[in-house]
């Protein structure tokens, strides 16, 4: 995982698009010595738009759906729990901030 987005209330169709644009495809294809990025996602109903899947291939990528009901593939579970056990340990420094800052601030220290 190298990005993420976070939006209010949840994405719709345009919202997470754009997500993607900013967030996913600038990362497609920049890793020295590798042909092609590979987007791994769950099928959750909106990533499996035509339009996502043509910003990743376009920009060079390829797409990777996880099989249905295996969390323990999935890339963004391991991030969870991550972030969880930052907050365990780093909680009190947190804080003062905003819930949206400190997934910031977990997310930034992390991953640096």
């Amino acid at each position: 995982m190298v990005d993420y987005a976070h939006k209010k209330g949840g994405f719709k169709k345009q919202s997470f698009l754009a997500a993607v644009q900013d967030a996913v495809v600038p990362h497609v294809g920049n890793y020295p010595g590798d042909d092609q990025s590979v987007v791994v996602l769950d099928n959750c109903i909106i990533h499996k738009q035509r339009e996502f899947v043509d910003m990743i291939e376009k920009a060079g990528g390829i797409v990777v759906w996880l099989p249905p009901s295996c969390p323990e593939l999935s890339p963004i579970e391991k991030a969870c729990r991550l972030i969880k056990n930052y907050f365990k340990d780093f909680g009190d420094e947190l804080a003062e901030l905003t819930p949206i800052a400190q997934l910031d601030t977990a997310f930034e220290r992390i991953v640096g």
